[in-house]
């Protein structure tokens, strides 16, 4: 039920957590350079209850995705940081 937001580094490590993910069977949106044309509609979902975003920094700072209530009594997004990003802003 809680939303995750998992940050890479890069696009194609982006893309590695992306392909493990659909090995295993588990829905999720990626938003990188690649699928930017779709990057509002990706936001949207990425706080939906049940929902898996694999995102590079593009979903870092001053993106502003919304937990409806249902989301935020299972406790919210949960954000993993895959690697320690060379921008500290982010």
């Amino acid at each position: 039920g809680r939303p995750v937001l998992v940050i890479t580094g890069s696009v194609d490590a982006s893309e590695l957590y992306s392909l493990n993910l659909l090995n295993t069977g588990i829905p999720h949106n990626i938003l990188n350079a690649k699928s930017s044309s779709k990057e509002a509609q990706i936001i949207s979902e990425a706080g939906q209850v049940g929902a898996v975003t694999i995102s590079t920094s593009m979903a870092g700072r001053g993106t502003d995705i919304k937990i409806p209530e249902e989301a935020a009594k299972k406790g919210g997004l949960a954000v993993v940081i895959t690697e320690r990003m060379l921008n500290r802003r982010i």
